[in-house]
């Protein structure tokens, strides 16, 4: 076992990691066959330097756009352990320091904010499972509010990266305490079940059908599914339509499809070839 002063290896997917951050890692030691003792991370989250030389050392490195050594160092002889908090918060005050204009120093507080959001949401879905890349998409959709939002309904990360499909995101959603038969839950299954049925070519299923199916894929009740998809279709995220068999459940899109070609059926219908 490793004592607290001897340097270790860590190994593992720790992704957009500057020099002096600070890191808290989980996992286990494990002995190399080449290079000895490691520590293999699971999990990693960051800390960003707390003393004004590690602080230097990660601007310098050129963790942030815009912001080289020498200006860096400038940063950090002014601003100190506040450097961050100025960054973050008041980033207009950088023009301050002779050589950047104020334009420049809003634009270091853009860059900067953007760069620790994308940070924030590659290690939080990290522990998931979700690969960097993924993470940036998720990122590109909802900026800095991206946690707070999958926080709020993990299943929109199956609607914004084509890769998550909802199996996965339903598995976060339970390991993140959504409730089994959280109106949620149903939400998104309805749209699996849809989209997959459009996948094999129809554009719709009958209610009765769709409740069936999205009660066997979840194990959800039919009260339960019926009133979900009643809210759904009154909130617009569905597209109902009555016919002499019974109601027939579009997602918007399709139906607004289906529509469309009708309609140039019926004019090309009516065009003499004669």
């Amino acid at each position: 076992m490793a004592v607290a002063d001897e340097l270790i290896t860590a190994v593992g997917t720790m992704p957009m990691v500057g020099e002096g951050e600070e890191l808290t890692l989980q996992g286990r030691y494990s002995n190399h066959p080449t290079f000895g003792l490691q520590f293999k991370a699971q999990l990693c989250q960051r800390r960003l330097p707390a003393n004004a030389n590690a602080i230097y050392k990660y601007l310098a490195s050129g963790s942030v756009k815009g912001i080289g050594p020498a200006t860096a160092r400038k940063i950090v002889d002014l601003f100190g352990e506040d450097t961050f908090n100025i960054i973050e918060t008041a980033p207009e005050k950088l023009a301050e320091i002779q050589g950047i204009s104020k334009k420049k120093a809003l634009e270091i507080g853009d860059e900067y904010a953007k760069q620790q959001g994308v940070k924030n949401i590659v290690i939080f879905l990290q522990k998931f499972g979700i690969t960097p890349a993924s993470a940036v998409k998720v990122y590109k959709r909802y900026g800095t509010s991206s946690i707070e939002k999958i926080k709020e309904n993990p299943y929109v990360l199956s609607e914004t990266v084509y890769n998550i499909g909802f199996k996965t995101a339903d598995k976060i959603a339970l390991e993140m305490g959504i409730a089994e038969n959280s109106p949620i839950r149903i939400e998104a299954a309805t749209k699996h079940i849809l989209n997959t049925a459009a996948l094999n070519g129809h554009t719709y299923l009958p209610k009765s059908e769709l409740i069936n199916e999205v009660c066997n894929f979840i194990n959800s009740s039919t009260e339960e599914t019926e009133n979900e998809i009643i809210s759904m279709i009154f909130e617009c995220k569905l597209k109902n339509e009555n016919s002499q068999t019974g109601q027939r459940i579009y997602l918007p899109k399709l139906y607004e499809a289906e529509v469309y070609v009708a309609e140039k059926l019926k004019r090309i219908s009516k065009i003499k070839t004669d």
